[in-house]
């Protein structure tokens, strides 16, 4: 209001670098199917109290990274979405990095098309042929995989913990990847930050990032996102840099059209039964592959 008062004639312009209730919806999924998981160990009942196969014919649980893939907050359903919903309504345009959120916000929420602006990151399209000169380190002069990510934000916090629990996936790299090493940068390091570094499993915790060159010292970007929103930066940065990506459908969403539904994009060769599973992406989208359980990385161990 202050700015219409003393400047009516200036444009109004929200930028949403996400969609904050999208984003925090699927948190919420991502950890009720982590409680239904917990409560799906517990033992069975008794045979006498055990109910019978047609009492039970109910679809199974979504994995918790479906389970976020099928998180569509209502407009204005909780407190997230109604001031999202009033900031773009109250401005005269919004900028949307995502294509996904620009469907959600017009064809979901019914908000004006008109004042929806597309704004993805200024980078060439991933069918764009040209050339690619990285700007990170030659192949041979590269060593180990690289995190990046603040540990204040949800998504990376949940993304370590669960690439680094016992048995998971950073497990699996690891013995497929001798001698190779977990780099993880970012301020904020929490508790349970710390508590995941460990150099008997390689894992080590940097601390902030000096600059994004870290991404093109790096052999492979991982990107272990259960939930999340907008197109992730550190996706495109490590592209920039000739870094290849291991991510999911979150972490890959905006980029390829069918990363919302899961699926692997159009055209890419997907491992057998990693539905939803570990992207392999080469830079500027080179190949991507779904990688299943204790699959080993398709490249040379970093």
């Amino acid at each position: 209001h202050a700015v219409r008062e003393h400047a009516p004639g200036a444009a109004r312009v929200v930028d949403l670098q996400d969609v904050a209730s999208l984003r925090r919806a699927r948190g919420r999924a991502v950890g009720e199917a982590d409680e239904r998981a917990k409560g799906a160990a517990a033992p069975p009942p008794p045979p006498c109290l055990a109910a019978t196969a047609a009492e039970t014919s109910t679809p199974p649980p979504l994995s918790p990274l479906h389970a976020a893939l099928a998180a569509v907050p209502a407009a204005g359903g909780d407190p997230d979405g109604g001031r999202e919903v009033a900031a773009i309504l109250r401005c005269d345009a919004a900028l949307v990095c995502s294509p996904l959120e620009g469907a959600l916000l017009a064809g979901g929420w019914g908000l004006p098309p008109a004042k929806l602006v597309p704004a993805p990151f200024f980078a060439r399209p991933l069918g764009h042929r040209r050339a690619v000169t990285p700007v990170g380190r030659s192949w041979g002069d590269r060593t180990h995989f690289v995190m990046v990510g603040h540990h204040g934000h949800a998504p990376n916090a949940d993304g370590l913990t669960w690439l680094t629990a016992p048995g998971g996936a950073w497990d699996a790299i690891a013995d497929a990847c001798p001698g190779a090493e977990l780099h993880v940068w970012g301020a904020y390091e929490s508790a349970a930050a710390r508590g995941v570094a460990c150099a008997r499993r390689r894992i080590l915790l940097r601390g902030r990032a000096p600059n994004l060159s870290v991404l093109g010292r790096a052999r492979v970007l991982l990107a272990p996102l259960r939930f999340g929103a907008g197109l992730k930066g550190k996706v495109v940065e490590a592209w920039a840099r000739g870094t290849p990506v291991v991510t999911t459908p979150i972490g890959a969403e905006g980029f390829f059209p069918a990363a919302a539904s899961g699926a692997a994009p159009p055209g890419f060769p997907t491992a057998p039964d990693a539905p939803g599973g570990w992207w392999w992406g080469g830079p500027y989208g080179g190949g991507v592959t779904a990688l299943p359980p204790g699959a080993p990385v398709p490249v040379g161990c970093p």
